[in-house]
């Protein structure tokens, strides 16, 4: 676990202690304004995982809807790729603007607190703060200066495929290649899984709109 991330989670939830002696609410945060706030989640009952039986998904609401999050200006550095091949569920990373670094490192400050004070509710045994923290999964990695990246799954086929849209607004087929492309992205972050070995969550990309494409010039 990097000492950012450590260093994150406890004053989140230094501040958060603080937040509920005192009795006004917080100044409002322009993150909150991209996220839906953490304490605002709804977290429905556990689905057992057909592959593992030990692991528990918990679907995330808020106000009985999906939480979807509109990125605007997101690039891929990278192709999607998955472990094994031929899996129709990939992962595509995604490097994040400005505004966006914040609220999602506020996010999962705040979903790292959530969790500690459930911890037999989603682990079915109590915890202490610094095991939740050691068993979580990021979402997102932050180092140094470098813009924040954030992990996403991209279905290539069935019922949820990802649909990719044009700059026309058009449905689109997916490009041969994600490197490089910057993006509007709808991210839905679809729920909570957890399990003996560790716990996250799991967003997935519903919408991808080509907003600039890498140049290829001829090599002749």
């Amino acid at each position: 676990k990097s000492s950012h991330i450590s260093a994150m989670v406890q004053r989140t939830i230094s501040t958060m202690a603080t937040r509920s002696r005192s009795p006004t609410r917080a100044p409002f945060s322009y993150s909150e304004s991209l996220v839906p706030p953490v304490d605002s989640w709804t977290f429905g009952s556990a689905l057992q995982n057909l592959e593992n039986s030990e692991v528990r998904t918990f679907p995330i609401s808020v106000n009985g809807g999906e939480v979807c999050l509109s990125m605007g200006g997101v690039v891929s550095p990278f192709e999607i790729s998955s472990l094994s091949e031929g899996n129709a569920r990939k992962s595509l990373t995604l490097r994040l603007p400005k505004p966006w670094e914040e609220a999602i490192g506020c996010m999962e400050s705040c979903l790292l607190h959530e969790l500690c004070e459930q911890t037999e509710h989603f682990f079915q045994r109590p915890l202490t703060e610094n095991e939740v923290e050691a068993l979580y999964k990021p979402c997102s990695q932050k180092k140094d200066n470098f813009p924040r990246h954030i992990r996403v799954k991209v279905n290539t086929s069935g019922f949820h495929a990802c649909r990719y849209w044009d700059t026309e607004r058009k449905l689109c087929e997916p490009p041969a290649d994600h490197a490089n492309f910057t993006w509007n992205a709808k991210i839905h972050v679809r729920a909570l899984w957890a399990g003996p070995d560790g716990w996250g969550l799991v967003l997935d990309a519903s919408d991808l709109q080509t907003q600039s494409a890498p140049v290829v010039e001829c090599p002749f």
